[in-house]
C-alpha cells in the first residue's frame, strides 16, 4: 500500500468509526421491512416495481427467486450485496440507457437524451439514488465507475465541483481551457472569444455564459471566469434533472448533511471500498477465524500457501467476492469485516447423525470431489479437508471462476 494511502486511511478511520455509529442509529430506527422477492432474471425490473415507493428501505432484505421459480434459502447480508451488484450493473449498463460512459475517461454520466427513450426516467434515477444511499448506509461496495462530478453533485449540490471535473467528461475541452489559462496574456485578445459557448454539436447554437455574453469579450483579466462558466455549462447541460432525482432518492435513506463528514474522495472510498493495488493476504490471514480446523492443519497451511504464492491479484479479488460479495477489501482492512472471515471444515460442520460421522470415515473421498462452497451472508468459506495442494488449487480456481451466485451445501 502506498504511503499517502496509508496516511489517508489513518486520518479517515476516525470518521468511519463515527459514521458507523450513525449507520447503526439509522438502521436500528428503521421500520421493519419484509424481504423483497427478486427474480434473478429480472433484478432491475423487480426492484423498480417493488422498491420505488416503499416508505423505508434502510433495513433492506432480499430473497432471490432462482431461474426455476423456486425461492433461494438465503436472505442475509451477502444476498443483499449480490442484489446490489447485479442491480447497479444493470442500472448503469448500456441496455437501460440511463447513463453513458464518457469517451475520454469511461466514467459514467447521466444520459442527457434519456427523456426521449425512457418513460418515467426520473423515477429510475430516484430509485438509483435510494439504493446508492442504502449502499453507503450499510457499507456495501459498488462496482460501477460513476464520475466524480456526479458524486459531488449528488452529495454536495454545486458546492465542490471545479474545472478539473471536466477532464472526465471532455478532456479535449479541458485541455483547451487550460491552454487558455496558461496563455500569454497579450495573446488572449487575439483569440476574439466572447462569453458564449455552444454545447450542442448539432445546432452549433451559442449560449450566453452571462447576461449579454455575446457582447463581452474574453480578456486576460476575465479569462478564469470564462473558463469556469464554460466548464459549468458543459458539465450541467442536460443532466440537472437526473442528478436532482438521484439526490432526492438518496435523501430518503440518508441525511446528506451527515456525509459532510467526508470529502468527495472519502465518499468514493465509502462507495468503492479500499482502492489498493494489492490485497494484503497477511492482513486477511490475521483476521481469519477457523471452525473445525487449526492453524497447523494441512488444509489451512496449503490454503494460505496457495493464496500467497500462486493466486494472482485477480484471483484474490475473485475469492474475496466469492466468499464475501465484496470487490475490494473493507476500507479499514479485514478487521472491519462483520462477521469475521471464517474458514470452516465441512466434516466438522456435519451433524452427529450423518453416516460419515457415525462410521468414522477417515478419508474424505466424496468431500474432496466437491467444490469449496461459500455463505457470503456470514463471510464463510467451507472447505473439505484437502491434503493435496494441486487438488485444493484446482478446486478453488474452479469455484471462483465458474460459480455464479451462492453455493450452499
Amino acid at each position: 500500500m502506498c504511503e499517502w494511502l496509508s496516511k489517508f486511511i489513518i486520518i479517515v478511520e476516525y470518521e468511519v468509526v463515527l459514521f458507523t455509529k450513525i449507520r447503526h442509529v439509522l438502521i436500528t430506527s428503521a421500520f421493519f421491512t419484509p424481504a423483497f422477492t427478486v427474480n434473478r432474471g429480472k433484478v432491475y425490473d423487480d426492484a423498480y416495481t417493488t422498491m420505488l415507493n416503499k416508505t423505508s428501505l434502510r433495513s433492506l432484505k432480499i430473497q432471490f427467486i432462482d431461474r426455476t421459480g423456486s425461492p433461494e434459502p438465503a436472505t442475509g447480508r451477502g444476498v443483499v450485496l449480490e442484489f446490489m451488484n447485479i442491480f447497479m450493473k444493470e442500472a448503469f449498463g448500456p441496455e437501460k440507457n440511463l447513463f453513458k460512459p464518457s469517451p475520454h475517461s469511461n466514467k459514467l454520466f447521466p444520459n442527457e437524451d434519456v427523456f426521449r427513450t425512457v418513460p418515467n426516467a426520473l423515477e429510475h434515477y430516484y430509485l438509483i439514488g435510494r439504493l446508492l444511499g442504502i449502499c453507503i448506509l450499510a457499507g456495501h461496495q459498488i462496482c460501477v465507475p460513476i464520475s466524480r462530478f456526479v458524486i459531488k453533485e449528488i452529495f454536495y449540490q454545486n458546492n465542490l465541483h471545479n474545472v478539473s471535473d471536466l477532464a472526465e467528461l471532455d478532456n479535449d475541452l479541458f485541455e483547451q481551457l487550460m491552454n487558455l489559462r496558461d496563455m500569454d496574456p497579450m495573446m488572449v485578445k487575439d483569440l476574439e472569444l466572447y462569453f458564449t459557448y455552444s454545447v450542442n454539436e448539432k445546432s452549433k447554437k451559442d449560449e450566453d455564459l452571462v447576461e449579454g455574453g455575446k457582447d463581452i469579450r474574453v480578456t486576460k483579466e476575465n479569462r478564469l471566469f470564462y473558463i469556469e462558466k464554460v466548464a459549468k455549462l458543459k458539465l450541467n447541460t442536460g443532466i440537472n434533472k437526473q442528478l436532482e432525482a438521484m439526490r432526492s432518492g438518496l435523501e430518503t435513506i440518508l441525511p446528506i448533511h451527515w456525509l459532510k463528514l467526508f470529502n468527495p474522495t472519502e465518499v468514493e472510498f465509502l462507495l468503492y471500498g479500499n482502492d489498493v493495488d494489492k490485497i494484503d493476504t497477511d492482513d486477511w490471514e490475521a483476521n481469519t477465524q477457523l471452525e473445525g480446523f487449526t492453524e497447523n492443519d494441512p488444509t489451512i497451511q496449503l490454503f494460505w500457501k496457495i493464496i500467497k504464492t500462486r493466486f494472482t491479484q485477480n484471483d484474490l479479488a475473485k475469492l474475496l467476492q466469492f466468499t464475501t460479495s465484496l470487490f475490494r477489501p473493507p476500507l479499514l482492512g479485514f478487521k472491519q469485516l462483520k462477521p469475521k472471515f471464517t474458514i470452516s471444515n465441512t466434516l466438522a460442520a456435519r451433524p452427529l447423525t450423518s453416516a460419515a460421522t457415525q462410521q468414522n470415515v477417515p478419508e474424505m473421498t466424496d468431500a474432496e470431489k466437491r467444490l469449496p462452497t461459500a455463505a457470503t451472508c456470514v463471510n464463510l468459506l467451507r472447505l473439505p479437508p484437502y491434503t493435496d495442494e494441486e487438488g485444493l488449487y484446482s478446486k478453488l480456481k474452479t469455484a471462483i471462476d465458474e460459480v455464479e451466485g451462492f453455493a450452499f451445501n
